[in-house]
């Protein structure tokens, strides 16, 4: 039996030779540069997401229309060219008289314009001004949720950082205890049954430190995906008592919105009709072969009717959109007060767990403490040595937990308050 437990042991211990999986001392020693903050996290994120290019193109497409505005016409001027001419002698269609071919001969160049309507062009700039305040809101929206993504990964890497961290300081732990319980042993102070104990007690934490070393992996491998690094420094932020959220980013872009679909809509109420349009068109004419041509010139204008037929579903397709972006900004003022809520609960109640683990956690290491010193003195067994150990570990894990557990609970606040890192 104690040699199957031997041949485990040392297989463990190849499966936990570095290199296998990364820890982040390893990955820390595979990078040169200096180790990044949260905030800098949120910018190497952006960075990658490339936010400020689509928004410059976003912003490229609004300098256009804002440019087509400024032009003379609201739409391309047209250009016309008719031509009338005799049909070829004998050509007719059944039941009239074949044509006589005399030399009729008729061209028609002409120019049609479209114009504004009266308060169309302000109306659109009015849009086109709203679009651009939307666009901005979007992104610093966009942004924000970056950097939601940048936390969560970032505080994800940590916990799983600290909890290897504590399972390497049980291993070393778990392995000095196998070696002293080894030379007793073997000086004939406790049972060979103890050096099995002791092992599987070593095994076991050898088994966690894997899991953990896995988990931090993963880790990881989502950190360098948002980021482009594989390093987290310090992740404290300030706590804040802002209650007020009329800056928040998503409210900012709620109200955009609604102020975006107001100017649609006048929009369209200017814009009843569709553009007139003035036309001058020159004729060149003459009846027969060898008659003069006569040189006239037409002028006309050209005024769409308003019909209801034609407004009645645009303006109330831009009320309905007015509408629906009014309500999203009402539920949009709810569900960001109840994740604030939520929040300030969360964090209220892991730092009272946090006060509560540090006493369990002080009051574990004492018994530990004692019980060491009983099991060296050969008062107490391995086996409620083992137990008291576990329980101090357990307890000084829970309290890096929640401490972990508050960081985390601050950052989940703060995004909640519409505020970067």
């Amino acid at each position: 039996m104690r040699s199957i437990f031997l041949l485990a042991f040392a297989s463990a211990g190849v499966l936990a030779q570095p290199g296998f999986v990364p820890t982040s001392e390893a990955i820390a020693a595979n990078r040169n540069e200096a180790v990044p903050a949260l905030a800098d996290l949120h910018q190497r994120a952006l960075t990658l997401t490339r936010l400020d290019q689509v928004n410059a193109a976003r912003d490229a497409e609004l300098d256009a229309k804002v440019m087509a505005n400024q032009a003379l016409f609201p739409n391309a001027p047209s250009l016309g060219f008719d031509v009338r001419r005799d049909l070829p002698s004998g050509v007719a269609l059944p039941g009239t008289t074949r044509a006589n071919e005399l030399g009729r001969n008729e061209i028609e160049p002409g120019l049609s314009v479209p114009l504004w309507l009266p308060g169309q062009r302000e109306a659109q700039r009015r849009v086109l001004l709203q679009e651009r305040a939307l666009l901005n809101a979007e992104l610093r929206l966009k942004r924000l949720r970056v950097a939601g993504q940048v936390r969560e990964a970032a505080w994800a890497f940590e916990i799983a950082a600290t909890q290897l961290r504590l399972k390497q300081i049980q291993l070393d732990s778990a392995r000095a205890l196998e070696a002293d319980v080894k030379q007793r042993v073997q000086a004939g102070d406790l049972a060979p049954v103890d050096l099995s104990l002791a092992l599987s007690n070593t095994l076991a934490a050898e088994s966690g430190l894997l899991d953990s070393q896995g988990q931090l992996a993963s880790a990881s491998v989502d950190l360098k995906s948002l980021t482009g690094s594989v390093q987290v420094g310090s992740l404290h932020e300030k706590s804040t008592e802002l209650t007020n959220l009329v800056s928040h980013p998503a409210l900012q872009m709620a109200r955009e919105a609604v102020s975006t679909e107001q100017s649609r809509l006048e929009l369209a109420m200017r814009t009843r009709r569709d553009s007139p349009t003035i036309s001058a068109v020159a004729r060149f004419d003459r009846d027969i072969a060898g008659a003069p041509y006569r040189n006239t010139f037409r002028i006309g204008m050209n005024f769409p009717l308003d019909t209801e037929a034609r407004n009645a579903p645009r303006l109330a397709a831009a009320a309905a959109t007015l509408t629906e972006s009014e309500v999203a900004l009402q539920q949009r003022v709810r569900d960001l007060d109840a994740e604030v809520q939520r929040a300030r609960i969360v964090l209220t109640s892991n730092q009272a767990m946090t006060q509560t683990q540090a006493a369990r956690s002080i009051a574990a290491t004492h018994v530990k403490e004692v019980i060491e010193r009983a099991f060296r003195a050969g008062e107490r067994s391995l086996a409620e040595l083992l137990r008291v150990r576990s329980l101090a570990f357990e307890a000084e894990l829970a309290l890096q937990a929640a401490r972990n557990q508050v960081g985390l609970a601050q950052a989940r606040l703060n995004q909640a308050l519409g505020l970067e890192p």
